[in-house]
């Protein structure tokens, strides 16, 4: 709190206020930090269940792409090439794909 000694009645209302209004936005400021904290968390836990989920999406991938490329004549999708503007292979199981 601030010293009134040498000040008017008028200028200490006014400090009184203007103190009151500081303390008003460093509650917001608080309370948009909790907020924030919140909803930080949230993200990070549902980061962690897509994370989880992918892993196991992209393990399964695999174990099916082994399987798809141990036929002679087939390519299996590559879906690690984010560049490639396709995603798979123009070959089915030894045929083009414009030819079946």
């Amino acid at each position: 709190m601030a010293s009134y000694q040498g000040m008017t009645l008028d200028e200490m209302q006014q400090l009184e206020q203007i103190e009151q209004k500081i303390t008003h936005t460093l509650r917001m400021i608080d309370s948009s930090l909790v907020n924030a904290q919140h909803v930080a968390s949230g993200l990070l836990d549902n980061m962690k269940k897509y994370s989880s989920n992918t892993k196991t999406i992209n393990d399964s991938l695999k174990t099916w792409s082994k399987f798809f490329t141990s036929f002679p004549s087939v390519q299996a999708p590559s879906f690690t090439n984010a560049t490639n503007s396709t995603l798979g292979s123009s070959y089915h199981f030894g045929k083009s794909i414009e030819n079946a």
